[in-house]
């Protein structure tokens, strides 16, 4: 004698469960926090590159404007716009004060520079604190 065997559902019928077959759910448990509060989900903070000092003051005293746009855009933008209006007229009509020019440029572009690259680097220890405590506790 053959034994009994359940009728095959439809294709595309969803297929009752037995009640030993459902998952079970038991409520999530927070932990508890001081002051009744609920613990404080992890941010993501994207955290910029550190910027070398050294690097910030060496590429303009070689480049002059071109070498400040490693640590400052917007610092490159504005004295290789002044090079250009005030500069170079000035080197065309009395070509000595090319020298007194670029003399008074590139100590301009290097302090520029590396303010430029201590601020960036204190920005960016700011985001690492406000989003993981200090870093040396």
């Amino acid at each position: 004698m053959a034994s009994y065997q359940a009728p095959i559902p439809p294709l595309g019928a969803p297929t009752p469960a037995a009640p030993q077959d459902r998952v079970r759910t038991s409520p999530t448990f927070q932990t508890p926090t001081p002051h009744g509060r609920p613990p404080r989900a992890p941010r993501l903070v994207r955290v910029p590159a550190r910027k070398s000092v050294f690097l910030a003051a060496l590429l303009p005293m070689l480049l002059g404007p071109i070498g400040l746009a490693y640590s400052s855009v917007v610092g490159a933008i504005v004295t290789a716009v002044a090079v250009l209006v005030i500069g170079v007229p000035i080197a065309l009509f009395f070509p000595p004060w090319m020298v007194v020019a670029f003399l008074l440029v590139v100590p301009v572009c290097v302090l520029w520079g590396v303010a430029a690259a201590l601020t960036h680097n204190l920005r960016r220890r700011a985001l690492l604190v406000a989003a993981h405590g200090p870093l040396w506790a």
